[in-house]
């Protein structure tokens, strides 16, 4: 596994090395972590944005309707390709 954890003392250090991951929980569970987010993504769709600053997209998912169990990850890795994955494999290549 190649990722980075937020440092608990200044969330603004953290890097993410070419080919490395970050693992984020949209959860509303911020108390279990820095890699707990404060929001919690609606089952029903909606998008999710990496900026750089508050104007430049990075990169970009919208997504539909939630299924229970299921993930979603990119295709080969790194491709543009968005799949639907049954076997959820944190850290790991899609």
């Amino acid at each position: 596994m190649n990722y980075n954890l937020i440092p608990n003392t200044d969330n603004s250090l953290t890097t993410v090395p070419g080919n490395g991951y970050l693992i984020l929980w949209f959860d509303k569970d911020e108390e279990q972590g820095p890699h707990h987010v404060g929001e919690k993504l609606s089952g029903d769709g909606e998008g999710i944005y990496l900026l750089s600053d508050s104007t430049t997209i990075l990169d970009y998912l919208s997504f539909d309707i939630q299924e229970t169990d299921i993930s979603m990850g990119r295709s080969p890795d790194g491709s543009d390709n968005w799949l639907k994955f049954t076997s959820n494999k944190p850290g790991e290549i899609n």
